[in-house]
Formats: structure tokens, C-alpha cells, sequence
């Protein structure tokens, strides 16, 4: 297969960049009987990281706009281009409800997405062992970007991946209506991470175009799997280096 391309997702300058996935032991056993990727669902992952999926603090200015006169000169300018017939209050009231819808849009819809997480870099990390592998009993596989996209087996699912934009939500300004750009961002607090992520969007049935409501009280599943390769996708295994010695060798 190969990855949907997509101008929000931005994959390693090198297809063959190490990438690798902590978990507990439970976890990589699962992966080996169930021989697929365990994709998280992002309302799930918000339990950790509130901001995931939402819109940064610097997209809600327009909050602030009170004459045309305070509207950012980007949007001022898509504003003049407008047919006649819309005083500026008009103008500055659908700009406002459509920012808001985006908003509102971008927090119901985190549960449509689901994902898979990677680290990139070429050497073990403690950060990520402590983060994401129960101390003494840690796994960690390595791969590639190239060997993930040979591997994965989507059964005509689109799937997209890339590295995940770290910034700051209170600074770095915000303007994308793509609800890509909050599932690819995070807060620059958690850059360490290093993130590649694969990205499956469940838009069966209706996806971003059903109501509030209905996506509101849509039930959704914490995680999806998808079948892998793992003779493709698997470069090493690592053990954890805080565990016990009969532990390694078992």
C-alpha cells in the first residue's frame, strides 16, 4: 500500500529514518497473535494530552474582533473580495460563526480519528521507556517509514502519516480549516516525542459532515487494528534496559 498523500502530512526527508514503538509487554504479545498495528483512538489519547485534536489558543482571536478594523490582515483581505451586499457587521459575524463551527467542528470529530504512534530517532530513548513501557517489563520495536507503509494491510481503508508539528499554542498563529492540521499539531511541551504518526479517519457513515448532536452520542470503539507484515515491519526488538536478567532472557 501506500500512504494517501495529503499537503498536511510531512513524512522524513528519508524513507529509511529508524523509527521506533515502546509498549508493555502485554502489548507487543497482542501485536504478535493479533499480527496487526493497534491504532488509539484520539478522544482516548485526549485523557493524557487535553489539547489533542483541538484548535490552539491563537486560532480563538477572533474572539476579540470587534470592527473590521481588528481583523487580522490575512482575513481582512478574503473579506474585501466578498460579493456586495454584506455590510462589514455581516462580514464580521460569518467570519466569527464560521471559525466557531470550525472549533466545534475540530472537537467532535476527535473521535473519528485514530492513530499510531512512532518515535524517530536513531538511538534508544530513557524518556520514552519510562513513558511508555511499565519499568523492568518494556519492549520496543524498531522499523521505517518505507517498511511501515510496505507493511500495513488497510483492506482499502485510506491511511496517511507524518511527523507531527510541535508549536506554541499561545503564540504561533493558527488560520488551516483542515481538521489534518489539530490531529498533526501538538503542544511544543511535548516535542521531545519526536512523533511520526499514522492516521486512519473513520468518515463511514457521514464522517465530518454529521451534526454536533449525532457525533455527539456517536459510540465509538477506543482503538481499531489494522493487519501488518511483521516479518516487513520489524528492523529489531529491544528489551528494556531497567529489566531483570531471567526477564531478557526469556
Amino acid at each position: 500500500m501506500a500512504f494517501e498523500k495529503h499537503p498536511v502530512f510531512e513524512l522524513p526527508s528519508s524513507a529509511g529514518e529508524i523509527i521506533w514503538r515502546y509498549m508493555d509487554f502485554t502489548k507487543f504479545v497482542s501485536m504478535l497473535v493479533k499480527r496487526s498495528l493497534y491504532f488509539s483512538n484520539l478522544l482516548l489519547l485526549s485523557q493524557n494530552d487535553p489539547f489533542e485534536g483541538l484548535t490552539p489558543t491563537t486560532f480563538f482571536r477572533h474572539r476579540n474582533w470587534h470592527t473590521i478594523d481588528d481583523v487580522d490582515a490575512d482575513v481582512r483581505a478574503n473579506l474585501a473580495r466578498w460579493p456586495a451586499g454584506f455590510t462589514e457587521p455581516q462580514k464580521l459575524e460569518q467570519v466569527r460563526s464560521a471559525r466557531e463551527d470550525f472549533a466545534k467542528k475540530a472537537f467532535y470529530n476527535r473521535k473519528t480519528f485514530y492513530v499510531n504512534c512512532w518515535h524517530m530517532n536513531n538511538y534508544e530513548s530513557p524518556a520514552m521507556w519510562s513513558l511508555y513501557s511499565i519499568k523492568g517489563s518494556g519492549i520496543a520495536v524498531t522499523s521505517t517509514v518505507e517498511k511501515i507503509e510496505s507493511a500495513l494491510k488497510p483492506a482499502g481503508r485510506k491511511l496517511y502519516a507524518g511527523k507531527v508539528r510541535y508549536t506554541d499554542y499561545d503564540t504561533t498563529p493558527y488560520s488551516s480549516k483542515n481538521l489534518f492540521s489539530n490531529v498533526m499539531q501538538k503542544k511544543i511541551s511535548y516535542e521531545y516525542e519526536r512523533e511520526l504518526r499514522v492516521v486512519f479517519w473513520d468518515m463511514a457513515p457521514g464522517g465530518p459532515y454529521r451534526d454536533f448532536a449525532e457525533l455527539e452520542a456517536l459510540v465509538v470503539p477506543p482503538g481499531v487494528e489494522f493487519e501488518c507484515d511483521l516479518d516487513l515491519l520489524v528492523s529489531a526488538v529491544y528489551v528494556s534496559p531497567a529489566s531483570e536478567s531471567w526477564y531478557r532472557d526469556w
